[in-house]
Order: C-alpha cells, then structure tokens, then sequence
C-alpha cells in the first residue's frame, strides 16, 4: 500500500508490465452508493481520461463494479504531490516557497 484516507488506499501494482497505481474504495463503500454516486464516479473517470499534459499523470482505466470501484493511473515515481506540497513540512523538511510556486506553475500548465 502507498497510502490511504477516508475512502480507500492506493496500491502499487502492475498492468502489461507497467507499474501503476490503483486507486480502490475501501470495501463496503462501494456497496453502498447510490446509483449517481456510481455515476458521477464514472463521470469523474471520463473527465480524468480527456486529460492529456505531461505535467498530469496519465489515467490508464477504471473498474466500476460494485462493491470494486477503482481507479488505475500511471505511477508517479516522485510520491504524492499532497506529500510534496504538505509531507515534508510535517516532517520539519519543508519545500521552499520556490520549488512550492514551481509545483504549482507546473500543475496549472496540466488543466489549462
């Protein structure tokens, strides 16, 4: 596992020989959304896949089938960026203000 929240955890796996993350709902949540939560899950997942930049990491597919509902993208090698922006800091190693402006210049690029 390489992290968890509220709603699942993401794992390290591998897909056609690819390492990838796999963004799963913890069990039991999914077998109780309601229908439009199912689908604005699935709308979620079509607008993730029309996002193409090389600042964002690449969306690979969705498994939507209650109780397994998942995500699968390419694996960013560097971490979180919630762990790049916020981790650090909480461990007494915060990023400065520059490579933080940096991150974030780069994260406009992908949605614009």
């Amino acid at each position: 596992m390489l992290g968890s929240g509220g709603f699942g955890a993401v794992y390290r796996g591998r897909l056609h020989g690819e390492e990838v993350a796999i963004k799963r709902l913890h069990p039991g949540i999914g077998s109780h959304l309601t229908q439009e939560q199912i689908a604005e899950f699935q709308k979620e997942a079509a607008n993730l896949q029309a996002l193409r930049h090389p600042r964002l990491i690449r969306f690979i597919g969705v498994a939507l089938e209650p109780p397994v509902l998942c995500m699968v993208t390419e694996l960013a090698a560097g971490g979180s960026l919630f762990a790049a922006l916020h981790g650090s800091e909480a461990k007494g190693k915060a990023l400065s203000e520059a490579k933080r402006r940096t991150l974030i210049l780069q994260m406009t690029e992908g949605v614009a």
